[in-house]
């Protein structure tokens, strides 16, 4: 009779040009770990799709990092941060706000943490359709202001209008821009 063969082939390439290295895989019969060591200083965009996960830690460069079905995780970051992820959850903590420009984190069905010096002067913007909202530091809520659009292009015309909640955590600083569709915004103070 027949057997099964187990094991599988695939391919992990890591190249550099110009000081920019790439890793990739072909593999997808199930997950494969990928340790990185990298500058502290280092900008990095990473992404995966289906079972993958995502973990930086003290990183203070610019991150993009984008994970289909699978969480993404930010400990100790010192820089900004733009973080997607597709049915699952997204967690940044940041160790200090002194280089951070705007952070973007956006999950459609997965919650959104971020972590916080209790020093922290960020100006929140929060939009969840179908999720909570909560925070360990007093905020002061801003008056809304909806955003409307208007594009035309081959004779269609779409307005669109955006409502999202402002906050200032210790009168305001960088943006941190949080939305979610079906998930949780949370808010906490880091140790």
């Amino acid at each position: 009779g027949s057997q099964a063969i187990t094991g599988g082939s695939y391919r992990l390439s890591a190249t550099e040009d110009n000081n920019v290295v790439k890793v990739s895989s072909d593999w997808r019969k199930s997950t494969l770990d990928v340790v990185v060591r990298v500058p502290r200083s280092a900008n990095l965009e990473l992404w995966t799709t289906n079972n993958g996960s995502i973990l930086v830690q003290g990183v203070s460069g610019e991150m993009q990092l984008q994970n289909t079905n699978g969480p993404v995780t930010v400990e100790s970051a010192a820089g900004p941060v733009i973080a997607e992820s597709v049915n699952d959850v997204v967690s940044v903590s940041f160790a200090s706000l002194s280089g951070v420009s705007a952070t973007s984190l956006t999950s459609v069905n997965g919650t959104l943490a971020v972590g916080l010096p209790e020093s922290a002067s960020v100006q929140l913007h929060l939009d969840t359709t179908r999720g909570d909202i909560t925070s360990d530091f007093e905020i002061e809520v801003l008056p809304s202001q909806p955003k409307v659009s208007r594009t035309e292009d081959r004779g269609k015309v779409e307005i669109a209008v955006e409502n999202a909640i402002i906050a200032n955590v210790n009168g305001g600083g960088p943006v941190i821009r949080m939305k979610t569709l079906n998930g949780d915004i949370e808010i906490n103070r880091t140790p």
